[in-house]
């Protein structure tokens, strides 16, 4: 099987994405300082990487024919473990704790991505 450009973009991002989140995370880093006290950094990082990461998963998925609906569902599951998988990693790294809000982010950000890959797909 060929690997696709929207195939290679994906393993990139998934080895980024796990690079991001084995990395240990300082309070006092320039993101944290940036956003204040009240800190969603982190939620905001979840949300943007997984969001990417579905959007990247449903790409492959439909360019290799598999149906609309399926694409969306598989897309979303594979999102939903990984963004698990993430933190149940995060809990063995120093500084970094395993959150349900961090993968409720990362699920968020799944479904907007594929809503709005959904409204595109109609519109065309």
């Amino acid at each position: 099987m060929k690997l696709l450009k929207v195939d290679k973009l994906l393993i990139f991002w998934t080895i980024f994405v796990l690079l991001v989140i084995v990395l240990p995370f300082s309070p006092d880093s320039a993101v944290s300082q940036i956003m204040g006290e009240v800190d969603y950094s982190d939620k905001i990082a979840h949300f943007i990487l997984f969001g990417i990461f579905a959007w990247l998963l449903n790409d492959s998925l439909q360019s290799r024919n598999i149906k609309n609906f399926s694409a969306y569902v598989l897309s979303f599951l594979g999102t939903s473990v990984y963004a698990g998988l993430a933190e149940l990693i995060q809990s063995y790294i120093p500084s970094r704790d395993m959150s349900l809000s961090d993968f409720l982010a990362g699920t968020i950000g799944a479904i907007v991505a594929l809503s709005v890959i959904y409204v595109r797909d109609k519109r065309k």
